[in-house]
């Protein structure tokens, strides 16, 4: 389940009830902003690997780059790269053109 005062709390769309983790992330990608790892889990997302299979297996179009970003929860960065998923304004262009059909 995904916890809105995470989200509300990292400045994040707040998800609606009954929104999957699936549609959560694709929601939140494709208005510009990214999510990773560490950020996934905050906010109630165990597995974003799954996630980002699951999109793949839709064919959204998305990035996925391995970055070092600040843990949520400690505040310091990470020691290694994680996975950090979001959109280019090129895909976002072409979710939006896709979702208004």
């Amino acid at each position: 389940m995904i916890r809105k005062n995470k989200c509300l709390e990292l400045g994040l769309p707040e998800p609606h009830w009954s929104q999957k983790e699936t549609s959560y992330v694709l929601s939140v990608i494709s208005q510009g902003l990214t999510i990773n790892t560490n950020t996934a889990r905050y906010i109630g997302i165990d597995d974003l690997q799954n996630v980002i299979y699951a999109l793949k297996r839709k064919g959204y179009l998305f990035t996925v780059d391995n970055k070092e970003v600040e843990c949520p929860s400690t505040g310091r960065l990470t020691a290694f790269p994680i996975m950090v998923l979001s959109m280019t304004d090129e895909q976002q262009v072409s979710f939006k053109s896709e979702v208004s059909c």
